[in-house]
């Protein structure tokens, strides 16, 4: 309890001019039970979720939702009206707990999922769109991930949700933070995408060459062959294209139990999963994972340890990211690892299966969740020079890419500087720290 008071007293002092209130105080908060099973006796609806909210600012009727069904109660309690907000109440990290999106039209059949939270503002005393941006600000992030309770998995009650403090000012000033927002955002938000262009083009540059130097190889014109391959096209005639599998152990993981805490206390061997997906997408090689588990986890499960070296692919969510891991480490079931044999070099490998989107694009095509089998990944084909060639062609996109990858971090970290901006902005404008008064946008304190 006193934890709680304490940080309604630093709520207070950040937010000095204005009324705080719970948010229950002025919206309905509502966890959803609608899950993705179907039944013939229930009826149709389009469901609203996790990822639709965490990967959307805005919930629109462009977003391909997922078709399911669920009794009429719950379709017409959870069905989505405009000015509604989704957050997410659960994950696998903290700081991913309270992400929300707002809903901007009403709709018929689409309805909010599990792992949501379906908040309904009163309209008569507290603007929609003024909320999600109090959602959006520091000030209730900070409180979502201070509330958040778990030891491998995080989620908020309903209890704590419908208690987060959210400033309250006059209705007026509500609406003029909203206008303030809507213009200051409109200009960072417009450098913010230029930079994500220009990095999205300095990575099609960066996979292309990888693409040319492991199916063309690296030297001087050299005699190409035909090949009979859904995405390798032609390769030196020297070489041989094989089933990756037969070159490198294939190996699935798995995810010990997470209801069981013992797995996961004083845990010392890293767990690559789906948390680590930035991890993997930024870098060759790893060596740290969000996630540890412990031997009774292992011996508890299917799961167990890869050697270094191991070039470890995601097959769920977002498909086809690798990277190598430098020490033993194990992998969830949405996880897949290659140990490589003596034919083909560990960092070959990876820039094969970099080169790989237009393959992962096939076999993913028409699926409402990205995923890959089992069944299809045995199938992918390697191309594979020598042994000496491989090394030659790792240190050429070495070389070739280094330039590019020194050019996308500096990129990403002025996009990451201009994303901070925004979170300031809105933090400053949401609690008062901005004079709405005469509409003036200057943070109180400024001379």
């Amino acid at each position: 309890m006193s934890g709680t008071r304490t940080l309604q007293n630093a709520i207070t002092e950040v937010v000095r001019d204005w009324d705080t209130v719970p948010l229950k105080a002025v919206s309905e908060v509502y966890p959803s039970n609608i899950d993705k099973k179907s039944s013939d006796d229930e009826i149709s609806v389009r469901l609203c979720n996790y990822t639709d909210v965490y990967y959307n600012k805005e919930i629109t009727d462009d977003i391909e939702f997922m078709e399911a069904t669920t009794t009429e109660a719950k379709a017409n309690r959870f069905r989505l009206c405009e000015g509604d907000i989704l957050i997410t109440k659960d994950s696998e990290s903290k700081d991913d707990i309270g992400i929300p999106a707002y809903v901007t039209t009403d709709f018929d059949d689409v309805v909010c999922g599990y792992h949501l939270f379906l908040i309904r503002p009163d309209k008569s005393s507290l603007s929609p769109r003024f909320l999600f941006n109090c959602l959006r600000s520091r000030l209730l992030r900070t409180q979502f991930e201070n509330l958040a309770n778990g030891v491998t998995r995080y989620g908020i009650t309903t209890g704590d949700a419908k208690n987060v403090r959210i400033p309250h000012p006059y209705e007026r000033i509500q609406d003029r933070t909203v206008d303030f927002l809507s213009d200051g955002e409109a200009s960072l938000n417009r450098a913010i995408n230029g930079f994500e262009g220009i990095s999205e083009l300095l990575h099609n540059k960066r996979k292309a060459t990888i693409r040319q130097s492991v199916t063309t190889g690296i030297g001087n014109n050299p005699t190409l062959t035909d090949i009979e391959s859904s995405w390798i096209d032609r390769v030196p005639k020297h070489w041989d294209v094989v089933r990756t599998r037969f070159v490198a152990d294939l190996h699935s993981g798995h995810t010990p139990s997470k209801s069981n805490d013992e797995y996961w206390k004083d845990a010392d061997i890293p767990w690559v999963s789906l948390a680590d997906s930035d991890r993997i997408r930024h870098n060759d090689y790893i060596s740290e994972t969000e996630k540890y588990t412990n031997e009774k986890g292992l011996a508890n499960s299917s799961a167990h340890i890869l050697p270094k070296g191991t070039v470890v692919f995601t097959r769920d969510a977002t498909v086809g990211l690798c990277s190598i891991i430098d020490q033993p480490m194990a992998v969830s079931q949405h996880i897949v690892g290659w140990v490589c044999g003596s034919k083909i070099l560990p960092e070959y490998l990876l820039n094969v299966l970099k080169s790989m989107d237009q393959e992962y694009d096939r076999l993913t095509r028409g699926s409402t969740i990205s995923t890959i089998g089992m069944h299809d990944i045995e199938g992918f084909n390697t191309p594979l020079p020598p042994i000496n060639e491989q090394r030659e062609i790792v240190d050429q996109i070495e070389t070739e890419t280094e330039q590019m990858w020194e050019l996308t971090d500096q990129i990403e970290e002025t996009i990451e500087l201009l994303k901070e901006k925004r979170q300031a902005l809105i933090t400053a404008a949401v609690t008062g720290q901005i004079d709405m008064s005469e509409e003036k946008g200057v943070i109180q304190g400024d001379d």
